[in-house]
């Protein structure tokens, strides 16, 4: 049996466990068979998958941390009229999206809604997990490793569709947000281990600030937003931006189908970038150890800057008869429009251009079509 099988095998036999506490579970094994290979000693030291799966379920049973999917009961509390959103969770997942009410509602299982502590004063409406180091307990895993496992849970914020809110704010740790729908003035989220999902939203001023997770923004529109990731990726698709700023520590970035209105700037530290299918006025790349792929990009000015990778450039029809193009490379080769070089400096000066595009490369190769 190799450990892909095992895996496959484990899996299915634990579907009596809740999606969290399977994702976990799942987590530990694949570190382990990813640090054993295929090592058929260390497979056949784990035994066989539905064994495994069958004491570790006994475990969860036993320590009375298994839920009942059949029996959890949602538990609703309304809220009359909020403007001011602010939700601050340990290791929750939340989803605060539009819906057919008339207030806001929040939804969770029973257990879930005893650890929140929900308060209203004048319109803000407050959501905070309350800390219970209870529901922790640790699993031993055949007497090999153990792991630290909790309830799990989630829920779910519904607020009318018309809502305009002043500000939402989502402060999270070891969990994922996902916001869909919303329209607001100012919007904060904060997450340290989890990832985001920005879906639908019409936020003017947008702050995005996630440690050790993902972060995708779809069909959402900011006038202006701030994003900083650090050791996770970034996507933002279909969407529309005013002035903008990204910067990514190890982690990838990509825009695809954005209109940025005015000045886009992106700053990756160990992470590629791809950009495609947008439009752009001002943009501005700044890259150390990562590569850079442009295509399809309706832009005025596009100035790309490595320190160690490659860039290239594909461009639209039409694109290179109105361009101005600066392209120099201090270890590299360039090769721009059929003009090839190596360790030099390639311009093509188009005083009746309207666009203009700068690449300046380090270490690295640069091509532009």
């Amino acid at each position: 049996m190799t450990g892909q099988e095992f895996l496959q095998r484990l899996e299915m036999a634990l579907a009596s466990l809740t999606d969290s506490q399977k994702q976990e579970v799942m987590a530990y094994f694949k570190e382990y068979l990813a640090e054993a290979g295929d090592n058929a000693e260390a497979i056949a030291e784990l035994g066989k998958p539905e064994e495994v799966a069958e004491e570790l379920v006994g475990q969860f049973q036993e320590k009375g941390i298994l839920e009942e999917r059949a029996q959890e009961q949602i538990v609703r509390q309304s809220l009359t009229d909020a403007t001011n959103l602010q939700i601050t969770l340990n290791d929750f997942d939340v989803i605060v999206e539009q819906d057919d009410v008339s207030e806001v509602v929040v939804e969770a299982v029973e257990e879930v809604q005893e650890l929140l502590a929900i308060s209203r004063e004048n319109a803000q409406v407050t959501i905070a997990q309350i800390s219970d180091p209870a529901r922790y307990k640790t699993i031993s895993i055949l007497g090999l490793f153990s792991i630290k496992t909790t309830y799990g849970g989630r829920f779910t914020v519904k607020v009318p569709r018309e809502t305009m809110f002043e500000t939402i704010t989502v402060i999270s740790r070891d969990g994922d947000a996902t916001l869909s729908g919303l329209t607001a003035n100012q919007g904060n989220v904060a997450l340290t281990n989890g990832d985001l999902e920005l879906n639908s939203c019409r936020i003017a001023n947008l702050k995005l600030t996630l440690q050790n997770g993902d972060g995708e923004v779809v069909n959402s529109a900011t006038e202006n937003v701030l994003g900083n990731f650090q050791n996770g990726d970034c996507e933002v698709i279909n969407s529309q931006l005013g002035v903008a700023e990204f910067h990514l520590a190890n982690g990838d970035l990509e825009l695809e189908k954005v209109e940025s209105r005015e000045t886009l700037a992106l700053e990756l530290s160990n992470g590629d970038l791809t950009y495609r299918y947008s439009k752009a006025d001002y943009a501005r790349a700044k890259l150390s150890n990562g590569d850079a792929t442009v295509s399809d990009l309706d832009f005025k000015d596009l100035m790309l800057t490595h320190h160690c990778g490659d860039a290239a450039v594909i461009l639209k029809e039409g694109q290179a008869e109105d361009l101005a193009i600066v392209v120099e490379t201090k270890f590299g080769d360039y090769s721009v429009l059929g003009h090839t070089g190596e360790n030099g400096r390639y311009t093509d000066t188009n005083h009746q251009a309207t666009r203009r595009l700068t690449i300046t490369n380090h270490f690295g190769d640069v091509s532009v079509n």
